[in-house]
Protein backbone atom coordinates (compact mmCIF):
# COMPACT_ATOMS: atom_id res chain seq x y z
CA UNK A 1 0.00 0.00 0.00
CA UNK A 2 1.65 3.38 -0.67
CA UNK A 3 1.91 6.23 1.45
CA UNK A 4 -1.45 8.95 0.01
CA UNK A 5 -0.27 12.29 -1.36
CA UNK A 6 -2.19 14.70 0.69
CA UNK A 7 -2.03 17.15 -2.70
CA UNK A 8 -3.34 14.23 -4.82
CA UNK A 9 -6.57 13.76 -2.83
CA UNK A 10 -7.31 17.57 -2.57
CA UNK A 11 -7.35 17.86 -6.31
CA UNK A 12 -9.25 14.57 -6.60
CA UNK A 13 -11.90 16.29 -3.31
CA UNK A 14 -11.50 19.57 -6.01
CA UNK A 15 -12.38 17.50 -9.37
CA UNK A 16 -15.26 15.40 -7.74
CA UNK A 17 -17.17 18.58 -6.12
CA UNK A 18 -16.75 19.92 -9.59
CA UNK A 19 -18.71 16.94 -10.70
CA UNK A 20 -21.32 17.58 -8.61
CA UNK A 21 -21.60 20.92 -9.14
CA UNK A 22 -21.77 20.45 -12.69
CA UNK A 23 -24.64 17.87 -12.72
CA UNK A 24 -26.62 20.78 -11.22
CA UNK A 25 -26.28 23.48 -13.86
CA UNK A 26 -26.96 23.43 -17.70
CA UNK A 27 -25.73 24.52 -20.61
CA UNK A 28 -27.42 27.80 -20.61
CA UNK A 29 -24.90 28.87 -17.17
CA UNK A 30 -21.28 29.75 -18.09
CA UNK A 31 -20.04 27.94 -15.23
CA UNK A 32 -20.99 24.45 -16.65
CA UNK A 33 -18.54 25.43 -19.39
CA UNK A 34 -15.71 25.90 -17.35
CA UNK A 35 -16.12 23.27 -15.51
CA UNK A 36 -16.53 20.64 -18.18
CA UNK A 37 -13.69 21.93 -19.89
CA UNK A 38 -11.50 19.75 -17.47
CA UNK A 39 -12.94 18.04 -14.53
CA UNK A 40 -13.13 14.61 -15.90
CA UNK A 41 -10.13 14.56 -17.82
CA UNK A 42 -8.73 15.53 -14.30
CA UNK A 43 -9.79 12.40 -13.38
CA UNK A 44 -8.20 10.55 -16.09
CA UNK A 45 -5.05 12.42 -15.24
CA UNK A 46 -5.20 11.57 -11.44
CA UNK A 47 -5.74 8.08 -12.11
CA UNK A 48 -2.36 8.11 -14.40
CA UNK A 49 -0.78 9.99 -11.58
CA UNK A 50 -1.60 7.12 -8.69
CA UNK A 51 -0.82 4.61 -11.64
CA UNK A 52 2.82 6.25 -11.29
CA UNK A 53 2.81 6.75 -7.55
CA UNK A 54 1.77 2.65 -7.03
CA UNK A 55 4.21 1.31 -9.65
CA UNK A 56 1.22 -0.43 -11.39
CA UNK A 57 2.73 -0.68 -15.04
CA UNK A 58 5.94 -2.50 -13.04
CA UNK A 59 3.04 -5.11 -12.01
CA UNK A 60 2.78 -8.58 -13.75
CA UNK A 61 -0.13 -8.51 -16.64
CA UNK A 62 -1.77 -10.92 -14.91
CA UNK A 63 -1.68 -9.02 -11.06
CA UNK A 64 -2.24 -5.62 -13.41
CA UNK A 65 -5.93 -7.28 -14.63
CA UNK A 66 -6.87 -9.14 -11.63
CA UNK A 67 -5.78 -5.63 -9.53
CA UNK A 68 -8.27 -3.81 -12.05
CA UNK A 69 -10.94 -6.38 -12.47
CA UNK A 70 -11.60 -6.16 -8.90
CA UNK A 71 -11.41 -2.65 -8.14
CA UNK A 72 -13.16 -1.44 -11.43
CA UNK A 73 -14.81 -4.01 -13.34
CA UNK A 74 -16.32 -5.74 -10.88
CA UNK A 75 -17.85 -2.02 -8.94
CA UNK A 76 -18.95 -1.39 -12.71
CA UNK A 77 -21.07 -4.59 -12.83
CA UNK A 78 -22.40 -4.01 -8.78
CA UNK A 79 -23.52 -0.28 -9.50
CA UNK A 80 -24.75 -1.74 -13.05
CA UNK A 81 -26.80 -3.84 -11.18
CA UNK A 82 -28.18 -1.59 -8.24
CA UNK A 83 -28.81 1.19 -10.82
CA UNK A 84 -30.91 -1.21 -13.14
CA UNK A 85 -33.04 -2.30 -10.03
CA UNK A 86 -33.41 1.32 -9.01
CA UNK A 87 -34.41 1.60 -12.13
CA UNK A 88 -36.49 -0.85 -12.24
CA UNK A 89 -38.55 0.21 -8.85
CA UNK A 90 -38.90 3.54 -10.52
CA UNK A 91 -40.77 2.42 -13.98
CA UNK A 92 -43.33 0.13 -11.67
CA UNK A 93 -44.16 2.83 -9.35
CA UNK A 94 -44.86 5.13 -11.96
CA UNK A 95 -46.66 2.18 -14.21
CA UNK A 96 -43.98 2.82 -16.89
CA UNK A 97 -42.43 -0.69 -16.95
CA UNK A 98 -41.39 -1.59 -20.50
CA UNK A 99 -39.20 -4.23 -22.45
CA UNK A 100 -38.07 -1.20 -23.97
CA UNK A 101 -36.66 0.56 -21.08
CA UNK A 102 -35.43 -2.12 -19.65
CA UNK A 103 -33.57 -3.21 -23.12
CA UNK A 104 -32.12 0.41 -23.12
CA UNK A 105 -30.36 -0.19 -19.42
CA UNK A 106 -29.43 -3.81 -20.37
CA UNK A 107 -27.89 -2.54 -23.88
CA UNK A 108 -26.30 0.69 -22.07
CA UNK A 109 -24.76 -1.98 -19.04
CA UNK A 110 -23.44 -4.62 -21.56
CA UNK A 111 -21.98 -2.34 -24.32
CA UNK A 112 -19.80 -0.77 -21.27
CA UNK A 113 -21.75 2.43 -22.17
CA UNK A 114 -22.71 2.84 -18.98
CA UNK A 115 -25.90 3.75 -16.78
CA UNK A 116 -25.41 7.44 -16.31
CA UNK A 117 -21.80 8.16 -14.49
CA UNK A 118 -20.76 4.36 -14.68
CA UNK A 119 -19.69 5.10 -18.25
CA UNK A 120 -15.98 6.65 -16.37
CA UNK A 121 -15.54 2.73 -14.55
CA UNK A 122 -15.82 1.00 -17.71
CA UNK A 123 -13.98 3.84 -19.75
CA UNK A 124 -10.92 4.12 -16.86
CA UNK A 125 -11.12 0.42 -17.42
CA UNK A 126 -10.00 -0.03 -20.79
CA UNK A 127 -7.62 3.09 -20.93
CA UNK A 128 -5.84 1.57 -17.99
CA UNK A 129 -5.42 -1.56 -20.13
CA UNK A 130 -4.60 -0.08 -23.08
CA UNK A 131 -2.15 2.45 -21.16
CA UNK A 132 -0.55 -0.49 -19.79
CA UNK A 133 0.26 -2.53 -22.77
CA UNK A 134 1.67 0.68 -24.22
CA UNK A 135 4.49 1.41 -21.20
CA UNK A 136 5.13 -1.96 -20.91
CA UNK A 137 5.17 -2.87 -24.46
CA UNK A 138 7.97 -0.05 -25.07
CA UNK A 139 10.90 2.05 -24.10
CA UNK A 140 10.20 5.65 -22.63
CA UNK A 141 10.78 7.09 -25.74
CA UNK A 142 8.55 4.85 -27.68
CA UNK A 143 6.61 5.20 -24.93
CA UNK A 144 5.85 9.37 -25.87
CA UNK A 145 5.78 8.66 -29.24
CA UNK A 146 2.64 6.44 -28.74
CA UNK A 147 1.12 9.14 -26.55
CA UNK A 148 1.17 11.58 -29.53
CA UNK A 149 0.30 9.06 -31.88
CA UNK A 150 -2.86 8.59 -29.22
CA UNK A 151 -3.48 12.34 -29.37
CA UNK A 152 -3.68 12.57 -33.25
CA UNK A 153 -5.98 9.25 -32.84
CA UNK A 154 -8.03 11.19 -30.17
CA UNK A 155 -8.33 14.52 -32.44
CA UNK A 156 -9.56 12.12 -35.47
CA UNK A 157 -12.10 10.50 -33.66
CA UNK A 158 -13.64 13.52 -32.27
CA UNK A 159 -13.96 14.77 -35.87
CA UNK A 160 -15.26 11.62 -37.43
CA UNK A 161 -16.93 10.31 -34.62
CA UNK A 162 -20.34 12.90 -34.83
CA UNK A 163 -20.58 12.31 -38.03
CA UNK A 164 -20.61 8.42 -37.88
CA UNK A 165 -23.57 8.32 -35.12
CA UNK A 166 -25.83 10.79 -37.09
CA UNK A 167 -26.13 7.46 -39.45
CA UNK A 168 -27.34 4.98 -37.16
CA UNK A 169 -30.66 4.18 -37.11
CA UNK A 170 -32.93 5.61 -34.45
CA UNK A 171 -34.07 2.28 -32.87
CA UNK A 172 -33.02 -0.03 -30.31
CA UNK A 173 -30.19 -1.79 -32.66
CA UNK A 174 -29.08 1.54 -33.62
CA UNK A 175 -28.98 2.58 -30.28
CA UNK A 176 -26.81 -0.89 -29.40
CA UNK A 177 -24.09 0.17 -32.43
CA UNK A 178 -23.47 3.63 -31.05
CA UNK A 179 -23.63 2.73 -27.36
CA UNK A 180 -21.02 -0.01 -28.94
CA UNK A 181 -18.83 2.44 -30.56
CA UNK A 182 -18.39 5.27 -28.70
CA UNK A 183 -17.36 2.33 -25.37
CA UNK A 184 -14.49 1.12 -27.42
CA UNK A 185 -13.53 4.29 -28.28
CA UNK A 186 -13.76 6.74 -25.63
CA UNK A 187 -11.03 4.86 -23.51
CA UNK A 188 -8.48 6.32 -26.85
CA UNK A 189 -8.74 9.96 -25.19
CA UNK A 190 -8.82 8.68 -21.79
CA UNK A 191 -5.36 7.16 -22.36
CA UNK A 192 -4.15 10.32 -23.35
CA UNK A 193 -5.17 12.14 -20.39
CA UNK A 194 -3.62 8.97 -18.36
CA UNK A 195 -0.31 9.51 -19.88
CA UNK A 196 -0.26 12.92 -18.90
CA UNK A 197 -0.81 11.90 -15.58
CA UNK A 198 1.35 9.51 -15.43
CA UNK A 199 4.43 10.83 -17.35
CA UNK A 200 3.83 14.80 -16.20
CA UNK A 201 3.99 13.59 -12.05
CA UNK A 202 7.51 14.62 -11.55
CA UNK A 203 7.06 18.12 -13.37
CA UNK A 204 4.40 18.74 -11.18
CA UNK A 205 6.07 17.67 -8.06
CA UNK A 206 8.78 20.27 -9.08
CA UNK A 207 6.50 22.95 -9.94
CA UNK A 208 4.54 22.61 -7.07
CA UNK A 209 7.40 22.70 -4.70
CA UNK A 210 8.44 26.26 -6.30
CA UNK A 211 5.59 27.37 -5.98
CA UNK A 212 4.37 27.76 -10.01
CA UNK A 213 1.18 29.66 -9.18
CA UNK A 214 1.32 31.77 -12.20
CA UNK A 215 1.63 28.76 -14.14
CA UNK A 216 -1.79 27.79 -12.39
CA UNK A 217 -2.91 31.16 -13.21
CA UNK A 218 -2.46 30.80 -16.62
CA UNK A 219 -3.58 27.08 -17.07
CA UNK A 220 -6.61 27.95 -15.48
CA UNK A 221 -7.04 31.25 -17.64
CA UNK A 222 -7.07 28.53 -20.64
CA UNK A 223 -10.17 26.73 -19.95
CA UNK A 224 -12.42 30.28 -20.32
CA UNK A 225 -12.02 29.79 -23.81
CA UNK A 226 -15.12 27.26 -23.85
CA UNK A 227 -17.24 29.62 -22.05
CA UNK A 228 -16.48 32.47 -24.54
CA UNK A 229 -17.44 30.19 -27.51
CA UNK A 230 -19.61 28.35 -25.55
CA UNK A 231 -17.47 25.11 -26.77
CA UNK A 232 -19.83 22.05 -25.55
CA UNK A 233 -17.20 19.18 -24.03
CA UNK A 234 -18.61 16.27 -22.77
CA UNK A 235 -16.24 12.66 -22.75
CA UNK A 236 -19.53 11.00 -22.26
CA UNK A 237 -20.51 11.01 -25.75
CA UNK A 238 -17.21 12.21 -27.29
CA UNK A 239 -18.22 15.69 -27.79
CA UNK A 240 -15.97 18.55 -27.85
CA UNK A 241 -16.52 21.78 -29.77
CA UNK A 242 -13.81 22.42 -31.44
CA UNK A 243 -12.38 19.09 -31.67
CA UNK A 244 -8.87 19.54 -29.78
CA UNK A 245 -10.32 21.55 -26.99
CA UNK A 246 -10.92 19.09 -24.69
CA UNK A 247 -6.89 17.89 -25.25
CA UNK A 248 -5.83 21.61 -24.52
CA UNK A 249 -8.57 22.16 -20.96
CA UNK A 250 -8.19 19.14 -19.50
CA UNK A 251 -4.50 19.54 -19.68
CA UNK A 252 -4.83 23.17 -18.77
CA UNK A 253 -7.27 22.52 -15.82
CA UNK A 254 -5.26 19.54 -14.23
CA UNK A 255 -2.45 21.55 -14.21
CA UNK A 256 -3.75 24.50 -12.93
CA UNK A 257 -5.25 22.24 -10.48
CA UNK A 258 -2.92 20.71 -8.95
CA UNK A 259 -0.48 23.84 -9.21
CA UNK A 260 -2.55 25.47 -6.57
CA UNK A 261 -3.41 22.63 -3.96
CA UNK A 262 0.42 23.41 -2.54
CA UNK A 263 -1.49 26.46 -1.44
CA UNK A 264 -4.50 24.54 -0.12
CA UNK A 265 -2.47 22.23 1.77
CA UNK A 266 -1.81 25.08 4.07
CA UNK A 267 -5.34 25.91 4.78
CA UNK A 268 -5.60 23.12 7.99
CA UNK A 269 -9.73 22.68 7.66
CA UNK A 270 -10.01 23.54 3.64
CA UNK A 271 -7.39 20.54 3.24
CA UNK A 272 -8.81 17.86 5.86
CA UNK A 273 -12.05 18.15 4.40
CA UNK A 274 -11.15 18.08 0.62
CA UNK A 275 -8.96 15.42 1.00
CA UNK A 276 -11.78 13.47 3.00
CA UNK A 277 -13.66 14.14 -0.15
CA UNK A 278 -10.64 13.26 -2.13
CA UNK A 279 -10.51 10.00 -0.60
CA UNK A 280 -13.93 8.85 -0.79
CA UNK A 281 -14.25 10.49 -4.57
CA UNK A 282 -15.19 7.04 -6.19
CA UNK A 283 -18.26 6.33 -3.72
CA UNK A 284 -19.17 10.06 -4.27
CA UNK A 285 -18.83 9.74 -8.01
CA UNK A 286 -21.64 6.81 -7.93
CA UNK A 287 -23.85 7.56 -5.89
CA UNK A 288 -24.24 11.14 -5.97
CA UNK A 289 -26.41 11.27 -9.16
CA UNK A 290 -29.02 8.03 -8.55
CA UNK A 291 -29.42 8.72 -4.51
CA UNK A 292 -33.47 9.24 -4.28
CA UNK A 293 -32.86 12.25 -1.83
CA UNK A 294 -30.77 14.45 -4.80
CA UNK A 295 -34.17 14.75 -6.56
CA UNK A 296 -36.16 15.91 -3.48
CA UNK A 297 -33.91 18.14 -1.91
CA UNK A 298 -34.04 19.67 -6.03
CA UNK A 299 -37.76 19.75 -5.65
CA UNK A 300 -37.91 21.07 -2.41
CA UNK A 301 -35.39 23.92 -2.80
CA UNK A 302 -36.90 24.84 -5.94
CA UNK A 303 -40.29 25.11 -3.79
CA UNK A 304 -38.94 27.19 -1.05
CA UNK A 305 -36.24 29.40 -3.17
CA UNK A 306 -37.17 31.54 -6.17
CA UNK A 307 -33.55 32.61 -7.20
CA UNK A 308 -31.66 29.98 -9.58
CA UNK A 309 -28.39 30.98 -8.07
CA UNK A 310 -29.52 30.22 -4.63
CA UNK A 311 -30.91 27.23 -5.65
CA UNK A 312 -28.15 25.63 -7.45
CA UNK A 313 -26.05 26.71 -4.16
CA UNK A 314 -28.49 25.32 -1.56
CA UNK A 315 -29.08 22.23 -3.48
CA UNK A 316 -24.98 21.48 -3.85
CA UNK A 317 -24.56 21.93 -0.46
CA UNK A 318 -27.35 19.90 0.68
CA UNK A 319 -26.13 17.22 -1.86
CA UNK A 320 -22.32 17.52 -0.45
CA UNK A 321 -23.77 17.11 3.10
CA UNK A 322 -25.18 13.66 1.98
CA UNK A 323 -22.44 12.52 0.37
CA UNK A 324 -20.29 13.16 3.10
CA UNK A 325 -22.75 11.37 5.35
CA UNK A 326 -23.06 8.28 2.46
CA UNK A 327 -19.24 7.86 2.85
CA UNK A 328 -19.22 8.05 6.59
CA UNK A 329 -21.88 5.03 6.42
CA UNK A 330 -19.53 3.37 3.98
CA UNK A 331 -16.45 3.71 6.63
CA UNK A 332 -18.32 2.12 9.40
CA UNK A 333 -19.45 -0.59 7.09
CA UNK A 334 -16.24 -1.45 5.63
CA UNK A 335 -14.45 -1.41 9.08
CA UNK A 336 -17.68 -3.66 10.49
CA UNK A 337 -16.99 -6.23 7.42
CA UNK A 338 -13.16 -6.57 8.22
CA UNK A 339 -13.98 -7.21 11.75
CA UNK A 340 -15.79 -10.12 11.13
CA UNK A 341 -14.20 -11.52 7.98
CA UNK A 342 -11.53 -11.88 10.76
CA UNK A 343 -13.02 -13.46 13.48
Amino acid sequence: MHKRIQYIDIAKGICILLVILGHELTWDDAARYFIYSFHIPMFFALSGVTMRLTHECEKTKKDFILKNVTGILFPYLEMSMLYFLWDLISWLASGKLSFHLIALDFGQIVTGYGINVLWFLSTLFFAKLIFYQLVRGSKKNNSIIGMLMIFVTGNVLLIVVPYLLCEFPANLVGRYIEWGLISILRPVIAVFFLGFGYYGYPLFENRRKNRGMSISLLALSICLIPVFLQGKITLVNMVSNPFFMVFLTGTSGTTAVLMACSLLEGCRYLSRLLTYFGKNSLIIMLTHEYIPVRAFIQKSVEQVINNYFLQILVTFFAIVVVEALICKLWGIYRVYWRRIIKA
